[in-house]
């Protein structure tokens, strides 16, 4: 983890899945007022898959001409949707019976594999994640 004198921290991952694929994860948090950013690059046998959402092309529709009006270009609202409001409504349409964009266990996928950066974090060392589980499953 690597912190800077503007209020940045940092922290980069690399992980090793199971066939051999890599996945490298750098997580950034700002000062208070940062632009929320999100980014990746996908590698595989066929080519690199990359998406930034500093470079992104916003999403608009094309207004035609009414009444007199000029053409129009408009961006639309989802386009400019903070990220976070956007979990929150999530999250209350999954309270209200909508399915959830993501299952309970990839939610515990998720925390297993930060708890191991976490742990890797703290001594230095390769946590491996298929040993850990099977050491759980034998300890419960």
């Amino acid at each position: 983890m690597q912190h800077d004198d503007t209020g940045m921290t940092s922290v980069h991952a690399t992980l090793t899945h199971f066939g051999g694929a890599i996945s490298q994860v750098t997580a950034i948090w700002g000062a208070p007022g940062t632009e929320f950013v999100t980014s990746f690059s996908l590698a595989g046998d066929e080519g690199v898959l990359k998406y930034d959402s500093r470079s992104s092309v916003e999403l608009s529709i094309d207004l035609p001409e009414i009444n007199g009006s000029k053409p129009a270009r408009r961006a639309l609202a989802a386009a400019q949707h903070n990220p976070y409001v956007a979990e929150l409504e999530h999250f209350l349409a999954v309270r209200s019976g909508l399915d959830a964009r993501v299952s309970c266990e990839d939610g515990v996928e998720a925390v297993r594999i930060a708890e191991a950066v976490s742990m890797s974090l703290a001594d230095g060392a390769v946590v491996n994640l298929n040993r850990q589980h099977e050491e759980e499953m034998v300890n419960s």
